[in-house]
């Protein structure tokens, strides 16, 4: 049926109750009783509508922000390896300097997190306020940016104990510990630049903006721990019984 009307056709009690309105939207109604026909009820048939996109009704747009953002991430992973290759290590006395250079240093490499973050605040996972599968999608990226910015902390400190120390920066290199130390921080910035590139370019996959994917992964989440706890509440009363023997 395209559209199938409804009207009162008797005065009983139901239709002495109806109100006339002129404009139900925007006209007071009108204190008289309604006649028979007054009412209407029109049926129409339901669209389906998608659930995707209903939750982005101008995905385009999200389509083109998160183009901007990805680029970003790009830009500031470039910015970030130029700056550590050309001024790390530094040859220069200034504190000024060294607190410039490490300041961009670490500045850069939150600022990639961050803009990570912004690109990935679009997805349903952040929308709906789901940290716990956000954070186990991402946990790679997270726990190689920690262990990063840990390392450049570790290893800013101890230059700069050692340079206290009148140890020249020449010197430094023959310190099994700084050179050791150096290398790892290495070989985690670059699995920090490729992981954060990687994962920046996965954002896009479909399965971020999906509703009924993630409805799924929820009832299987839950299903698994429905069965978790009752195999814990079978191996409790096995060993209850057990005991009792």
């Amino acid at each position: 049926l395209t559209e199938t009307m409804f009207r009162l056709t008797s005065s009983g009690k139901h239709s002495a109750k109806v109100r006339a309105y002129d404009n139900p939207a925007y006209d007071a109604p009108t204190s008289k009783p309604g006649e028979p026909g007054d009412a209407a009820i029109t049926v129409q048939p339901a669209v389906d509508a998608d659930l995707t996109e209903v939750v982005f009704p101008s995905s385009r747009n999200m389509l083109r922000r998160m183009t901007y953002q990805l680029w970003a991430v790009y830009l500031l992973i470039v910015a970030h390896a130029m700056v550590t290759a050309y001024t790390d290590p530094i040859y220069m006395q200034s504190p000024l300097t060294q607190v410039i250079v490490y300041g961009s240093q670490g500045g850069l490499l939150i600022a990639i997190i961050m803009a990570f973050f912004v690109l990935t605040s679009q997805t349903l996972l952040i929308q709906l306020g789901r940290y716990d599968l956000y954070l186990r999608e991402f946990a790679a990226l997270y726990g190689v940016f920690a262990l990063a910015l840990a390392l450049c902390i570790a290893i800013k400190v101890y230059s700069a104990v050692l340079i206290l120390r009148r140890v020249s920066y020449l010197a430094m290199w023959d310190m099994p510990a700084y050179t050791a130390l150096w290398a790892v921080h290495r070989v985690v910035l670059l699995l920090f630049w490729v992981a954060a590139a990687l994962s920046a370019t996965a954002v896009f996959n479909t399965r971020y903006f999906d509703p009924d994917m993630l409805l799924r992964r929820d009832r299987q989440a839950a299903g698994s721990g429905q069965q978790g706890a009752a195999a814990g509440m079978a191996a409790t009363a096995t060993a209850t019984a057990g005991r009792r023997r």
